[in-house]
């Protein structure tokens, strides 16, 4: 059996896939990123999981792809977890870049791009996946993602910022006044979570030209700071997986349209075409 999974920093996909290749379950768990989990506890949320605990020993193979796992200590934090819960499996981790490479390129040059709850860039030439700018974190970067746009909110809000309409509706879906907020974001665990959490307001009024511009400005950040760094390669398709570029699609649509940009595919989660992508390699090794 074939264990794969595809991490965010909030959600992780996964599937467990028979020795034919088939599919035998999804399996929807909490984010995995090392860079906010200790191996027990990666470990504890993988071992929670019902369909893991019937098939974890029966698992020859683990493909993880996360977000946070950008170096050999982060990768080791997820792989001694991982052992520690698929003990008969060969254990690969990967950084979640590789993932949007093998689910939107199909191994063809390209920009692509991750908008989730956090964001990165990077050139693939079908191969090897060259970093750029982007990357650096909810604190220093995430431009364009549910973090940024998350941020921006809560600023609006805090600085009394937000038109009156909207400023009634937060308060009436959050409850939450400056010194919560504060109390989130710099003295618990999970803030960059939770600053991406209210993105979805940002969604549910869309309509809004606050919450339309808002979008627009983060996106039109991410495209000028980022994906400008690989010019001249700008001019190869540019992919984007995530919930956010799903979720504000026509926004970024209209967006790099703007710049002079072609857009590629916008998928929401990569778990299928990375499923496609093991099997038939796993097809080509064994033929």
């Amino acid at each position: 059996m074939i264990f794969i999974a595809e991490s965010g920093s909030t959600k992780c996909d996964a599937v467990i896939l028979k020795d034919d290749g088939s599919e035998l379950t999804r399996i929807s768990l909490k984010g995995l990123n090392p860079q906010h989990l200790s191996p027990s506890q990666i470990q504890e949320e993988l071992s929670s999981n019902s369909s893991i605990q019937q098939f974890g020993r029966q698992i020859k193979e683990v493909f993880f792809y996360g977000s946070g796992c950008s170096s050999p200590q982060a990768n080791q934090v997820v792989c001694r977890a991982l052992q520690a819960v698929f003990a008969a499996a060969k254990i690969t981790v990967h950084e979640d870049i590789l993932a949007v490479a093998y689910a939107a390129s199909y191994q063809k040059a390209s920009i692509c791009c991750i908008l989730g709850t956090g964001s990165n860039c990077f050139y693939f030439d079908g191969e090897r996946a060259q970093m750029g700018t982007a990357g650096l974190g909810y604190i220093l970067g995430d431009e364009g993602s549910g973090g940024d746009i998350g941020k921006k909110l809560l600023q609006g809000f805090l600085h009394h910022k937000l038109p009156v309409h909207l400023e009634e509706k937060f308060n009436e879906a959050y409850s939450l006044n400056r010194a919560e907020i504060i109390k989130r974001v710099y003295r618990t665990s999970g803030a960059n979570t939770f600053i991406a959490s209210f993105s979805s307001f940002v969604g549910q009024n869309i309509t809004d030209p606050f919450c339309r511009q808002l979008v627009y400005q983060s996106f039109t950040h991410f495209v000028q700071l980022h994906i400008a760094y690989f010019k001249p390669t700008t001019q190869l398709p540019i992919h984007f997986v995530g919930s956010v570029a799903f979720h504000f699609r026509e926004i970024l649509k209209q967006v790099l349209l703007e710049n002079g940009l072609t857009l590629g595919e916008i998928i929401a989660k990569p778990l299928d075409r990375l499923v496609q992508f093991h099997t038939q390699k796993h097809i080509q090794e064994k033929g």
